[in-house]
């Protein structure tokens, strides 16, 4: 927990946010996504968060990042089944 001012937060929910933000702009503006490309560069922007929140352990805060990584390949790739 970090605390600036009166407020207290962790950083990890700041990651969220910053998680979303990154894999939105890995794929903005792509017409066609190549399947080991989207995994591939997807799984290295989740990597470093999730390393240091593994040393933690938070557990809990892991699995979300992971749900929204999942979550934004389904999105990505039924999107482009269509």
């Amino acid at each position: 927990w970090f605390q600036i001012g009166g407020v207290t937060f962790q950083p990890v929910e700041l990651m969220k946010a910053v998680l979303i933000i990154a894999l939105s702009k890995l794929y903005v503006g792509r017409r066609s996504v190549n399947t080991k490309e989207a995994i591939f560069f997807s799984t290295l922007i989740l990597l470093l968060p999730v390393f240091l929140i593994y040393l933690q352990p938070d557990v809990g805060s892991l699995l979300v990042l992971v749900a929204i990584w999942f979550g934004f390949l389904f999105v990505l790739f039924d999107s482009f089944s269509s």
